[in-house]
């Protein structure tokens, strides 16, 4: 015993010898102005007779009993099984290091309620904090609410606006509209809807299936939902108005809270061990596992996930890693994340640093609710159980087997001292706490270079050399559709590269050369200058050649290391592809199937990359076909002689609800072009036949002009993405009735995603970043 107290002693003052260590330690912390909380001074009762009685001292029960004795002056006892107070809000002084770390796991408070950040205001002061996770993905550090910032790094993308994130969530996100469920029915579906089937991969999956041990498809949808994702720059964890932690730490939060003379803590005591030796007069709060209450019952245990922390320490060092939470999702690594307090609570200048590997484990602990249809089952017949025992209230995450943010478990447990009391939020006059909030920030622009940034850095060294089939010289009005989707190519890749070269076969090349354009390029495409033209000769390895799909792939290039994609406007046959892969030539595809039609052939997964797409789009036609006014709420089936039966089905739903309903075959298109028609319903096996077939000009001209497009899978199961007009289809006749049943909500939640102008140009610069970041990597790894 001497030994170890002499240790102590020496290691303590070797520590505080250090004058700015003993600086930032005291100073912070204010260890003088300590409060003597009464929990710490009194034992349990000797009548054993309270008002009020609460199993757990962790959010929950601390409020629950703090309302109690301040409010309606209740005597109350908290019965905590550990041996202390906080439940896992805990923090402490690292012994070694100084710095206050979380005992079970970072926690970041954060919320949007009003009453929950009035209330916790009485209770300590409030130190502003905007919590910024990184996630180790694919070797960079990157943000994890996927974003900009993230899909830039990850991808080589140079996306720069809100509206292009967007863009490239729909075609990341969308699935085959054969496969794809009226709502995610597990965590599989609900992060594929969200970010696409690639950062399901590389994120989603493999962290979830080591932090939970299951599939995600082998659990709710509230999982992977509560991930953040975000259209914008916004780079924080949180997006809530308030970002804060306790600024001398959670447990003394704690401390404060139950610091009140009809308040007894009772440390390291199970309530089912000493509840026939008290008496609580008017009710129970038990805030535990709700399966622990009722294991008399002698039914199956709930599932609980628990972590296990395993502790780091670095000496005379800044810091371990550049953000405080660094997630790992990659399976090679069998833990979760790594968490460096040194990052919290203004600690940066402590000399020393100490960080926490976290892994995600069976038993132990319960600390997340596993949400599986058995376990759903299951808390159903307990909470049942629940509802008829008298005088015992279940309040928290635990109790209700329901995960809850902080907030969420203080604003829980004020609504529910509410309902036992009947008072009111007004009844506990809070005070409004005076905050000062940092300034707003506009997050749909870059604010300054992120680490993503520095790490994938492109510079426009790379020209994309066009080998467009036009004749310039030609009026436009004389081009077939190929031709104008290569016109308007050129005119989108001036978006984002200030040079755009024309490389073509010589009858059309010598048209530029010596200036013979018809000028009403200009007019019609807003093309204010055309692309100078240039020999082979001119080509050197930076450059980026784009060809059709008639040509076949140009062998000599490749051998000069010049990037050579061809666009595949229409699908080619086997041997043409295997010819080109084998020469060399990369590929980009006019459509989602015609891609997926490709990866069959060439036996490869059928998993469409968004940045090998160029889909192009057709000039609005203005015909007067076009203006034709019909009913407000006339509905329009477009189809083919094979008639989809789910048209059939549409039909009959609009006669029953007294809505013009006409049928439109392919063949009277020009019969009746309502563009004022309330919802045109396409047959999707139609519109995904050919990329320029008069049906997808017609349906994305009615979009445009403000009808609601819906679309029916093809019995082929074409790509639902390929019909462009919204992120909805309609599968099966439950989808329908929900369509026509409530059309205003139905409407006014659909997005659409039209390819036009702007989207091809960003189709283009992904393509070109992606391609570019490529070869920069292959440059760099020879």
């Amino acid at each position: 015993a001497v030994w170890v107290l002499a240790s102590i002693s020496i290691s303590l003052l070797l520590f505080l010898s250090n004058s700015r260590t003993t600086k930032y330690f005291l100073a912070f912390f204010d260890y003088d102005k300590v409060i003597e909380p009464y929990h710490l001074r009194k034992s349990i009762s000797p009548h054993n007779e309270y008002d009020i009685c609460c199993v757990g001292a962790g959010l929950s029960g601390s409020i629950i009993a703090e309302r109690y004795a301040n409010l309606l002056n209740k005597k109350v006892l908290i019965m905590e099984k550990r041996d202390h107070i906080g439940g896992n809000c805990f923090d402490y002084i690292d012994h070694e290091t100084g710095i206050l770390v979380n005992k079970y796991g970072v926690h970041l408070f954060h919320t949007n309620f009003e009453r929950v950040w009035n209330y916790i205001h009485q209770f300590s002061d409030w130190t502003w904090y905007e919590l910024r996770v990184l996630g180790h993905i694919m070797g960079k550090y990157v943000p994890v609410p996927v974003g900009i910032h993230t899909v830039n790094a990850l991808y080589n993308l140079n996306i720069s606006s809100v509206e292009e994130m967007r863009y490239w969530l729909s075609k990341e996100t969308a699935v085959s509209a054969m496969k794809q469920s009226v709502e995610p029915q597990n965590s599989e579906e609900m992060a594929v809807s969200r970010v696409g089937k690639r950062l399901y991969e590389h994120i989603f999956h493999p962290y979830t299936l080591k932090q939970w041990a299951k599939e995600p498809s082998d659990l709710g949808p509230e999982i992977t939902a509560r991930i953040p994702v975000r259209d914008n720059y916004d780079d924080r964890y949180f997006t809530d108005k308030y970002q804060a932690l306790p600024s001398a730490g959670y447990t003394r939060f704690f401390e404060k809270l139950l610091n009140h003379k009809n308040i007894t803590v009772k440390l390291q005591t199970d309530y089912f061990q000493i509840k026939n030796t008290i008496e609580c007069k008017e009710r129970i709060y038990f805030t535990g596992p709700i399966d622990d209450y009722f294991a008399q019952q002698g039914w199956e245990k709930l599932e609980y996930r628990s972590l296990d922390f395993v502790r780091g320490v670095m000496f005379n060092t800044s810091f371990f890693q550049p953000s405080s939470t660094v997630t790992h999702p990659a399976m090679e690594e069998n833990f979760t994340r790594i968490v460096e307090y040194k990052h919290l609570w203004n600690q940066s200048l402590f000399p020393h640093t100490v960080f926490f590997y976290e892994y995600s484990k069976d038993s132990g602990d319960p600390y997340y609710p596993v949400p599986n249809p058995r376990n759903k089952a299951l808390f159903k017949k307990y909470q049942e159980l629940a509802d008829k025992t008298l005088n015992v209230t279940f309040v928290g995450r635990l109790a209700n087997y329901k995960y809850f943010n902080m907030d969420q478990s203080i604003k829980n447990a004020l609504e529910q001292f509410d309902k036992d009391t009947g008072l009111t939020e007004k009844d506990h006059n809070v005070p409004h706490a005076k905050t000062l909030l940092p300034p707003p920030v506009d997050f749909s622009v870059k604010q300054d270079l992120s680490a993503a940034d520095l790490q994938n850095k492109v510079h426009l060294k790379h020209r994309i050399i066009l080998s467009a089939p036009v004749d310039f010289s030609l009026p436009p009005e004389s081009k077939n559709v190929t031709e104008e989707i290569w016109v308007l190519l050129i005119k989108a890749c001036y978006t984002f590269s200030p040079t755009v070269f024309l490389h073509e076969r010589q009858e059309y090349g010598a048209q530029l050369e010596s200036k013979v354009v018809h000028p009403d390029y200009k007019d019609k495409y807003d093309l204010h200058a055309l692309p100078q033209y240039m020999n082979d000769k001119d080509m050197h390895p930076d450059d980026v050649l784009i060809i059709d799909d008639e040509w076949l792939c140009p062998n000599h290039y490749i051998k000069k290391h010049i990037t050579v994609i061809q666009w595949l406007l229409n699908p080619v046959n086997k041997s043409f592809l295997i010819q080109s892969r084998k020469f060399g030539c990369k590929s980009a595809y006019a459509s989602f199937s015609i891609a997926s039609q490709t990866n069959k052939m060439l036996g490869l997964p059928d998993q469409v990359v968004g940045e090998t797409m160029l889909r192009p789009y057709t000039w609005s036609d203005k015909s007067k076909a076009f203006r034709e006014k019909t009913k407000k709420d006339l509905v329009i089936l477009y189809t083919s002689d094979q008639r989809n039966h789910l048209l059939d089905m549409v039909e009959e739903a609009c006669h029953k609800l007294s809505l013009d309903c006409q049928s439109v075959k392919v063949e009277e298109t020009e019969k009746i072009v309502p563009i004022k028609a309330k919802a045109v319903v396409v047959d999707g096996c139609i519109v995904a036949s050919n990329i320029f077939s008069r049906p997808l000009r017609l349906t994305i001209s009615l979009a445009k002009e403000g009808s609601s497009v819906f679309s029916i899978p093809c019995n082929e199961e074409p790509d639902v993405r390929d019909n462009h007009f919204t992120s909805k289809s309609f599968s099966d006749v439950n989808d329908i009735n929900l369509f026509f049943g409530n059309f205003t909500v139905r409407e006014e939640s659909t997005t659409r995603v039209l390819i036009n102008e702007t989207t091809l140009g960003w189709d283009a610069k992904s393509l070109y970043f992606s391609t570019v970041g490529k070869t920069q990597r292959d440059h760099n790894v020879t």
